[in-house]
């Protein structure tokens, strides 16, 4: 697996003001990504890790929907 990239995106629902939203979703995102290196995932495998505030729903869910706070993990290969 060392080859392969990963990108971690945090999410939360549209309940506060955007810019609470916002640094949430990074501070999410940020604490997978602090998580993954503390457990031995080089950090140059890392290829991003972003917060998305509430831009990017669940399919279906309402934004407000509690269902919508969650971090992704994405591996992709080279």
């Amino acid at each position: 697996y060392d080859e392969t990239k990963i990108k971690v995106g945090g999410h939360v629902s549209a309940i506060k003001k955007d810019a609470v939203n916002t640094k949430l979703s990074q501070d999410r995102a940020d604490a997978v990504t602090a998580k993954l290196t503390s457990m031995g995932v080089d950090s140059s495998r890392i290829a991003e890790s972003k917060g998305f505030a509430n831009e990017k729903p669940l399919p279906g869910v309402p934004a407000t929907d509690p269902k919508n706070r969650r971090v992704e993990i994405f591996v992709t290969t080279n």
